[in-house]
């Protein structure tokens, strides 16, 4: 389920997301899930009302939303998902957490050490020889950051 807090601290709970969301996003007006079991993210809108779309090639375990399209991380692939749930997934990427810098999606590769940027056209560089393996990845502005397995964290320059 999904629960909303207002900012007085009224809360509701949605129950209707599939299986086991672990990730969630907003896209300006609605929230979005990531459903690691159900294989699928859930769209949410501001009058409770849920669409799940599935189909993805793996579970998603991370989520984050491009200006347009939502992004999911699928432990070895990504996939871009359309406003109206249509699921491209670009394989050949170590994926346990995502984020967007303004232009590309980049994505922390935990097994491989790894993180990759993907362009919006779906080419993909994956940069390795990271120290530790990165559990997730956020953008700072200018730097990408990941917070890493062995309890560090590793600053990337995105130039």
């Amino acid at each position: 389920s999904v629960t909303k807090i207002t900012p007085t601290g009224a809360m509701t709970t949605y129950v209707g997301t599939w299986y086991r969301p672990i990730a969630i996003a907003f896209d300006g007006t609605n929230m979005w899930t990531a459903n690691y079991y159900g294989v699928g993210v859930t769209k949410i809108t501001p009058t409770g009302a849920m669409t799940t779309y599935a189909g993805m090639k793996a579970s998603p375990t991370a989520i984050a939303f491009d200006g347009v399209n939502m992004w999911t991380a699928n432990g070895n692939s990504v996939t871009r998902v359309t406003p109206d749930g249509v699921m491209t997934t670009y394989a050949k990427t170590g994926a346990s957490g995502i984020a967007f810098e303004g232009v590309n999606m980049w994505t922390a590769g935990y097994y491989d050490k790894s993180v990759t940027k993907t362009i919006p056209t779906g080419a993909m560089t994956t940069y390795t020889g990271l120290e530790a393996s990165p559990v997730d990845i956020a953008f700072d502005g200018v730097n990408m950051w990941t917070v890493n397995a062995n309890s560090s964290v590793t600053r990337i320059s995105t130039k």
